[in-house]
């Protein structure tokens, strides 16, 4: 009979925001306490729509007095799956269900099921809209005066950072002028 005291595992820890929620095209953190254990910790994101055009990027910045930091980005909004093992096996909580949003400019979380719906009753108009010029502001004109009741997000993505500047012209019209200084194609969702 072995009498030896086994070690005692404390429980693994998990926290961070990008439990709670995520934010598209983001780095949202995970952070896994093993308490000083150095056993592998591996964290997998699973998407509605991955291997279908929804990106996911997940990185470790590596194992430092037994916290791991991991950071994941994904492409498109949605539920996501997010499953952290610890030797092999699952950590209590495991799988976390974590919904991604899109994030508008004025801070607001867009829900994630209102974005791609066709909006017939926004109009957009503007040399930003298809033409955009590198290091110049370039301007779109968004009108919802036929849109009924809810809220307006524009967002923009591309090989570069982009600037923003917003102006309400009415209850309804606003003008969005966007400047970016790197050539290539973006994409301007609404």
């Amino acid at each position: 009979v072995d009498e030896r005291p086994k070690p005692k595992l404390e429980p693994i820890k998990v926290s961070g925001k990008g439990l709670v929620k995520g934010l598209v095209n983001s780095w949202n953190e995970i952070v896994v306490d093993t308490h000083g254990d150095n056993g592998r910790v591996r964290v997998v994101v699973k998407g509605p729509l991955q291997g279908r055009g929804a990106l996911i990027d997940v990185r470790e910045t590596g194992f430092h007095n037994g916290v791991v930091r991991f950071f994941y980005k994904t492409s498109l909004p949605g539920l996501f799956q997010v499953e952290v093992t610890y030797k092999g096996l699952p950590v209590s909580g495991s799988p976390y269900k974590v919904s991604v949003y899109r994030f508008s400019r004025d801070g607001d979380d867009v829900d994630s099921k209102e974005v791609g719906k066709p909006l017939p009753d926004v109009r957009v108009s503007g040399m930003g809209l298809t033409n955009g010029m590198v290091d110049i502001w370039n301007e779109l004109i968004v009108d919802c005066a036929n849109a009924g009741a809810g809220s307006l997000a524009v967002v923009m993505s591309g090989p570069a950072k982009v600037e923003w500047s917003s102006e309400q012209l009415s209850s309804s019209r606003f003008r969005y002028r966007y400047r970016t200084l790197i050539p290539g194609e973006y994409t301007l969702k609404i």
